[in-house]
């Protein structure tokens, strides 16, 4: 094979998507249709191992990013599933994404298949969104219904495998976007769940925090000390980036809510901030409030979240960024002290505490 053909690499920021181009996405559709033997319409799990037959492995055996299976059939991709989850490979890994394009026949140039979004800094100032495909970390303290939101995307049961708490969980779906104009669009939103023991040093990550096109911070309703953790969360993560749009979350919603013993409300909180309200969900009552529609219009119009979106943000310098995060991983450490004492204390409630109560 010549060098063209195999070069997979990516010249990209921290803060741009590689995202499938016209052509890579007309060369899935077709791999698709040609891996569809029995012309249903579906993917068996048999035939998307077909498909990667070529490949030294299967590139999506590790399990922990989730798409929409067909209904009735476990393990059965649509289409849609399909681009999707190549949608959030070429997130997670886009060289490798590349690779394997050409391992199952992509027969143009690798960087033809591809597309890369523009840099925010440019989009701030056209003062528009250009990408499509939406990277939004879902955090908050353990035990909030950070899982059961990054499942309910893809319309996962409520209460299945939430996959293993030392890694960073995710999924992926084709969602719904209405333009100013009332022209009806598909965006593709990917949420990733970010592990209680790593938030600290994934937040410290400048590289990874960039990569973030917006957050949903997600609290219990019924647990009274749930929201300070998600406040503290949000003023560090506004401390290291002033243009990453947040989203709180208020899950549990079909409990009694309890009264938070922070300083303030949520809902003043978010009006203090010049934020949106907390968005109350139950994903186990099946009431997402149209949360995934709304993550996407976030994404589309990031002030609505971030009120100093394209107030000419804040570019740091080298130095003073520097000193940034220095300040801030103080702020961190102490965010996940408070986090393990949370844990410890919901992981003692759970012999004694219904499983309903304790299946988020």
């Amino acid at each position: 094979l010549s060098p063209e053909y195999t070069d997979t690499s990516i010249h990209k920021s921290d803060d741009q998507n590689v995202e499938l181009s016209d052509a890579g996405a007309a060369f899935l559709a077709e791999t698709f249709r040609i891996a569809d033997t029995d012309k249903d319409g579906l993917l068996s799990p048999e035939q998307l191992d077909d498909l990667f037959s070529p490949c030294p492995e299967h590139p999506w055996s590790d399990k922990t990013r989730w798409v929409a299976e067909a209904p009735g059939k476990p393990g059965y991709w649509t289409r849609d599933a399909f681009l999707a989850r190549w949608a959030m490979y070429l997130l997670d890994d886009p060289e490798a994404a590349l690779l394997t394009l050409v391992y199952i026949g992509f027969a143009a140039a690798p960087a033809t298949a591809v597309n890369i979004s523009r840099r925010r800094r440019r989009d701030r100032f056209a003062r528009s969104v250009s990408r499509n495909v939406f990277r939004c970390y879902v955090l908050g303290a353990p035990s909030t219904g950070k899982t059961e939101l990054v499942r309910g995307l893809v319309g996962k049961s409520f209460g299945g495998d939430s996959g293993s708490p030392e890694h960073t969980v995710g999924s992926v779906s084709p969602v719904p976007y209405n333009t100013p104009e009332g022209k009806q669009q598909t965006k593709t939103l990917a949420l990733l769940e970010l592990p209680e023991a790593r938030i600290s040093q994934l937040l410290s990550s400048k590289a990874f925090l960039d990569a973030g096109d917006l957050a949903a911070i997600v609290y219990d309703v019924s647990d009274a000390s749930s929201f300070e953790y998600a406040a503290r969360l949000y003023e560090n993560i506004t401390t290291l980036r002033k243009t990453l749009p947040c989203v709180f979350i208020g899950a549990k919603a079909d409990l009694p809510p309890a009264v938070q013993t922070f300083e303030v409300s949520p809902v003043d909180f978010c009006v203090e901030h010049k934020l949106p309200e907390p968005v109350l969900v139950s994903m186990q009552a099946g009431e997402d409030q149209n949360i995934y529609q709304m993550l996407v219009e976030v994404g589309m119009n990031p002030d609505v979240a971030c009120p100093d979106y394209y107030s000419g943000e804040a570019e740091f310098s080298a130095i003073s960024r520097y000193m940034v995060y220095g300040v801030a991983g103080i702020g961190l450490a102490s965010l996940a002290y408070v986090g393990w004492k949370m844990y410890s204390s919901s992981s003692s409630k759970k012999a004694t505490t219904p499983s309903y109560h304790r299946r988020y």
